[in-house]
């Protein structure tokens, strides 16, 4: 399967399709839940697209909270069932877990999204996904970005994409008769 029929086959059980620029709102759908579960010193601890629920408006929901630790920093885990794959290198080494570790995880599952559940690293279409990805999975925890700059740059690259949707400057728009006095001048 090539990756164009891939884009078109995932998607809610109704059997919608996600675009590439519906990707990119779920991309931001989570990282808006990873933010609040950050403001609230959560440690989410098994961020993965296995972990995202579609709904038939095309909404994700984050789920499976059944590994999450309130904190005020760190948490240090005692062992038990782990999500190897997506866990940071700090995890892995020291069982400590943060924010960080979280934004290293959120690195995977972008590179799960947009490659279908192919390893991660491979080819990703998006030039500004791979770079966040790659910003995720920073091997120093301190390059990796917090939730909140997440959720800006996808907002950002979410609004820039609506090419077809314009701005309406309400507190500063001209009066209608304003309109009708220039256009007869």
């Amino acid at each position: 399967m090539n990756r164009e029929s891939r884009y078109k086959s995932w998607g809610p059980a109704g059997g919608d399709l996600l675009t590439r620029d519906e990707l990119l709102a779920v991309a931001w759908q989570i990282s808006d839940a990873l933010t609040f579960l950050s403001s609230k010193n959560i440690i989410h601890r098994d961020v993965a697209v296995r972990n995202v629920l579609m709904g038939g408006q095309k909404l994700a929901k984050l789920a499976d909270f059944g590994l999450c630790r309130q904190t005020s920093l760190f948490y240090t885990s005692r062992g038990g069932r782990l999500p190897i794959k997506w866990m940071a290198p700090e995890s892995l080494q020291t069982s400590e877990f943060s924010e960080k570790s979280d934004v290293w995880s959120f690195g995977v599952l972008l590179f799960e999204l947009y490659t279908f559940g192919d390893s991660p690293f491979v080819a990703v279409d998006s030039n500004e996904i791979f770079q966040l990805a790659t910003s995720c999975c920073q091997f120093d925890a301190g390059q990796r970005p917090h939730f909140e700059q997440i959720r800006r740059l996808l907002y950002a690259a979410l609004d820039g994409q609506r090419s077809h949707y314009g701005y309406l400057d309400v507190g500063h728009a001209p009066h209608h008769h304003d309109l009708i006095e220039e256009t007869e001048n």
